[in-house]
C-alpha cells in the first residue's frame, strides 16, 4: 500500500471516528464492528473441523438415498409426485 493510500484510509478512518460522536447509529455500528470477528476466523479451528464433519456427513447420507430421494423428501411425498407426474 503506497504513502498516498495510507493517508486516505487514515482520513477515512478520522472522519468516520468523528461521525460516531455525531451519530448514535454509527457509533452502534462501529461498535458492532469492532466487536465482531474477521471472516478468517470461520477458517480457523475448532470451527474448520467441524464444518468439514458436517460435509462430510451429508456428503454420506446424500450416497446412501434411494435415486430421486432427498433427506426431505418421504416416501409419502416421492410417491404423490410420481403420480402427479404419470397420473
Amino acid at each position: 500500500m503506497g504513502l498516498r493510500a495510507k493517508i486516505q484510509k487514515e482520513d477515512a478512518f478520522r472522519d468516520v471516528d468523528a461521525l460516531t460522536a455525531e451519530d448514535d447509529e454509527v457509533h452502534r455500528l462501529v461498535e458492532v464492528l469492532n466487536l465482531a470477528k474477521p471472516l478468517s476466523a470461520l477458517r480457523e479451528e475448532p470451527l474448520r473441523s467441524r464444518v468439514e464433519a458436517g460435509q462430510r456427513n451429508a456428503d454420506a447420507r446424500s450416497r446412501a438415498l434411494p435415486l430421486g430421494r432427498t433427506p426431505l423428501m418421504p416416501d409419502s411425498a416421492l410417491t404423490r409426485r410420481s403420480v402427479a407426474l404419470c397420473g
